[in-house]
């Protein structure tokens, strides 16, 4: 794919991550520009997200920008997605393609101490899972 800021916006949700805020999403753009309070689509879920804040990081800084371009890598607060899921704009219904992810080789049982945490249990465990695809979690 050649990057081209004159495209519709296309890009991908690459890493998430819990802060103060609420989550961060880290997105690459392949294509096209996106502005603060413009309307994307999840590919994966068809639902409509709102860009309210954008911000470029450094290293343990954020600055906020408004706008991002082809090649840029930003993150957003306020996404409900996983890692690898795709956006674009609404002129477009793109889906990049999934990274390959192998069959684990470990695996592990793990249970909370007392069972009335564990609702807390679970909701982290998809929290971790919806940030690494590599991490599978099983109820047995």
């Amino acid at each position: 794919m050649i990057i081209d800021s004159k495209k519709p916006f296309v890009g991908l949700a690459f890493k998430l991550e819990e802060t103060q805020y609420g989550q961060l999403t880290w997105v690459r753009i392949y294509q096209g520009r996106v502005k603060k309070g413009s309307t994307i689509i999840n590919t994966s879920t068809g639902k409509k997200c709102k860009v309210s804040r954008m911000v470029r990081m450094h290293s343990s800084s954020m600055e906020d920008i408004s706008e991002a371009g082809a090649g840029d890598m930003f993150a957003l607060f306020g996404v409900d997605c996983a890692s690898g899921e795709s956006f674009c704009d609404q002129s477009v219904n793109f889906s990049m393609t999934p990274m390959h992810v192998p069959e684990p080789v470990m695996s592990l049982t793990i249970k909370p101490k007392k069972n009335e945490h564990i609702d807390l249990f679970l909701k982290a465990l998809n929290r971790f899972q919806r940030e690494d695809p590599t991490f599978l979690v099983k109820i047995n």
